[in-house]
């Protein structure tokens, strides 16, 4: 999630890929906004799946969805970059810290404002969920800011996912001390198959390692290794088949939702989420949109917030959370006014993803990695 593709124009559609998904977990979110609005879409948000499945379409009750996309992009983007890294003990720590740098430092600095929030409001502004006992909360930061497993949350909500993704990136450098990049995929391969027996066998929805996500990274990798199987005239087809297949899970959740069978839904939403992210990947690079991205500023207009998008993955919350906070004067107006406040909130969080991430983040990556490369003058 948090690292970026090299913006050449093969793999420009993967950026595009990756906004996609950001934007739909900002709109999962965007609820947040209008908590206090008495009506509006989405207002009931809180009353829970089953609210949601009756009574809103199918098609906008799993936007969280694009969080399983960025996990497909991430197998195929740490497959890409193995692919070029040569077996050494320098080349695996250059490789592993630049994943770091990558993902620590605006994570920390998010979470320290969640910290600082709660300090200086007294309590009042508690975004992490901290409970003011030293005994508790000093242990949860220190996991959060490690992005340790953990049974609860870290301080900053969304760095759940960040956890799977470090330990990803720690498997995938270790593999690289055995392995050739261009095998890590059947590692991934390995570790996906022994989660799915884990979850048939052991009923181990709760375990951490190897969690099902394995799936959706063994995905992502696997698309990249199968990069070149469509030609541009049959790519169209397989985002289409690809989006089918994200919209058909969005229905079926509903489904065993309202069926009560949501002991498969965790399931079938990792399997049906990577056979769609390897589809629309897989036909995602084989499709030329450098044309599309230089030409069309929607086009160049995506690529920027799928340049940005983890730093507006981890700010949105904070965007969203302070408009709600902002508009409860707005607590009675009319349903078509609660939906303009919610858009105008996603489009705020991407501003201010944007210009955190262009102004700040990226100059910070610049200097970062030219420290790993004086670290590690010889890696490759």
């Amino acid at each position: 999630m948090a690292d970026a593709v090299q913006s050449t124009p093969k793999y420009l559609s993967v950026q595009i890929l990756r906004a996609v998904a950001a934007l739909l977990v900002v709109a999962w979110h965007s609820p947040l906004s209008i908590k206090f609005c008495e009506r509006g879409f989405f207002y009931e948000f809180e009353k829970g799946e089953l609210f949601r499945a009756v009574n809103y379409p199918f098609f906008l009750n799993h936007l969280n969805l694009g969080v399983d996309v960025f996990f497909c992009i991430s197998g195929f983007i740490m497959a890409m970059l193995a692919a070029t890294v040569t077996r050494s003990t320098q080349n695996l720590l250059a490789f592993f810290f630049r994943r770091v740098i990558r993902v620590y430092p605006m994570y920390w600095v998010f979470t320290l404002v969640v910290v600082a929030g709660y300090l200086a409001s007294n309590g009042k502004l508690n975004m992490g969920g901290l409970t003011g006992e030293y005994a508790i909360d000093f242990p949860r930061f220190i996991y959060s800011a490690l992005l340790m497993p953990r049974e609860t949350t870290p301080v900053l909500g969304v760095g759940w996912t960040l956890v799977y993704e470090m330990q990803f990136y720690l498997v995938c450098s270790i593999s690289l001390l055995f392995v050739d990049g261009r095998r890590l995929v059947y590692i991934l391969g390995g570790l996906a198959a022994i989660s799915i027996v884990e979850m048939l066998w052991v009923d181990s929805s709760g375990h951490i390692f190897p969690a099902l996500y394995y799936l959706e990274f063994f995905a992502g990798a696997l698309a990249y290794r199968c990069r070149s199987l469509l030609s541009p005239r049959n790519a169209t087809v397989g985002v289409i088949l690809g989006g089918g297949i994200f919209l058909g899970l969005s229905y079926l959740l509903d489904w065993l939702i309202i069926n009560e069978l949501t002991h498969y839904k965790f399931m079938m939403q990792i399997l049906l989420a990577s056979i769609g992210g390897f589809v629309l990947i897989v036909s995602l690079v084989s499709m030329r949109v450098d044309a599309f991205v230089q030409k069309n500023v929607v086009g160049r207009l995506l690529l920027r917030v799928g340049d940005s998008s983890y730093v507006l993955y981890l700010s949105h919350w904070f965007v969203l959370s302070l408009t709600g906070k902002v508009v409860v004067f707005c607590s009675g107006a009319n349903p078509l006014a609660v939906m303009g406040i919610q858009v105008l909130s996603i489009a705020s969080s991407v501003v201010v993803g944007v210009v955190i991430s262009e102004f700040f983040e990226m100059k910070l990556q610049r200097n970062l990695a030219k420290r790993v490369t004086l670290l590690f003058p010889f890696s490759k």
